[in-house]
């Protein structure tokens, strides 16, 4: 049998109820596979301890039941540590794929003001995409969603946008 090699996929959080059942979030690779697997090991006293998997439910922060941990104290015994599997039996996460990612070097234009400046990236926030633009020698950011764009031209790589009132009159001196 071929060695495992032990990767970091997550991190157990706190107990959950008085069953033995934890917290758990997953890191970097796919909980299904994670799943599948059915194997994941803690780092116990240097050593990598191998846990079945009986049932994890939820997603995000999910709730995990691992055989041998039949109650809280047990939980609370793993609580906060992290949580590995061998890469070799385990599919990476793909990275969401930007919507706007496209727009990088279109010209940013604004209805009212003008020409904004050329996009140099775009970053992803929790709450949407950001045009990353160096605007009067100073980078901002520019929301990049449905109701600021009017209209974005492949050929000659601009985005008019409709910006709130006075936003760039934050940037401006």
């Amino acid at each position: 049998m071929a060695t495992p090699n032990i990767v970091k996929v997550g991190r157990l959080l706190k107990p959950h109820g008085l069953q033995g059942e934890i917290k758990v979030v997953f890191e970097d690779y796919t909980e299904e596979s994670i799943v599948e697997n059915g194997i994941l090991f803690i780092k116990e006293a240097g050593s990598f301890v191998p846990y079945k998997i009986k049932q994890v439910r939820g997603g995000g922060s999910a709730i995990m039941i691992l055989f041998g941990i039949n109650d809280r104290t047990a939980a609370t015994r793993l609580s906060n540590k992290s949580i590995f599997a061998d890469a070799n039996k385990i599919e990476a996460a793909e990275p969401d794929e930007l919507e706007y990612e496209f727009l990088k070097g279109f010209d940013l234009i604004d209805k009212t003001f003008g020409s904004v400046g050329s996009i140099e990236d775009v970053l992803e926030y929790p709450q949407q995409e950001m045009a990353l633009i160096q605007f009067q020698g100073s980078d901002i950011l520019i929301p990049l969603n449905e109701s600021f764009i009017q209209t974005i031209d492949q050929d000659k790589q601009t985005v008019l946008v409709q910006l709130p009132e006075g936003l760039l009159d934050l940037y401006t001196s």
